[in-house]
């Protein structure tokens, strides 16, 4: 091992000795290679026109100026304040026991019925599936080209076919506001 002039030479090799130091007596610890492209050319910034950019400052400061325009509640919307007096509730009738007792009955019954029927169609569905599957299953063993037209989507077993007004005529008075210059958060608060 030789040192010459910050050039360290280990066993044929050379190492940039400014950049190593010797760990032990056999081990060299390294500083990160950094790599540099001086082909690389620093980005330049377009400078505009200054009437240019001037128009454009004045644009934004005047929408910043400008009162947002207010998209109209509709009416009917909001319910009327008048129906949700409490002179208007009715007074609820208090019902007999036994009528109470028959309409929870007969509410449990139907819950038994609904679910029985639920039960009996999703039982029908599996059963369609399988017997699906079945089929398939041997129509592939018989032939593999029928299996591949059987298993394509058809999408003319239900056509969907739309009748209706594609376009409305516009109304007389009406001026539509330009939505993108509406200020959103102060349309929230008021």
């Amino acid at each position: 091992m030789a040192r010459n002039q910050g050039l360290l030479i280990y066993r044929g090799f050379f190492y940039n000795f400014s950049s190593c130091r010797i760990m032990h007596q056999r081990f060299f610890h390294t500083s990160q290679v950094l790599e540099h492209d001086p082909n690389l050319k620093k980005k330049k910034k377009v400078m505009m026109d200054q009437t240019k950019e001037k128009i454009r400052k004045d644009k934004q400061a005047a929408k910043k100026r400008a009162e947002p325009i207010l998209i109209p509640v509709d009416p009917d919307s909001v319910p009327d304040p008048v129906l949700m007096e409490t002179s208007r509730k009715r007074q609820v009738p208090d019902l007999p026991p036994e009528t109470t007792e028959e309409r929870v009955l007969l509410s449990k019954e139907w819950a038994r019925h609904a679910m029985k029927t639920h039960k009996e169609d999703l039982h029908k569905l599996q059963i369609r599936a399988k017997s699906r599957q079945d089929a398939l299953k041997e129509l592939k063993k018989v032939s593999v080209d029928l299996y591949n037209e059987a298993i394509k989507v058809s999408r003319t077993i239900y056509p969907l076919v739309l009748n209706g007004p594609v376009e409305t005529p516009p109304l007389n008075d009406y001026i539509a506001p330009d939505l993108d210059d509406i200020n959103i958060k102060q349309m929230r608060k008021g």
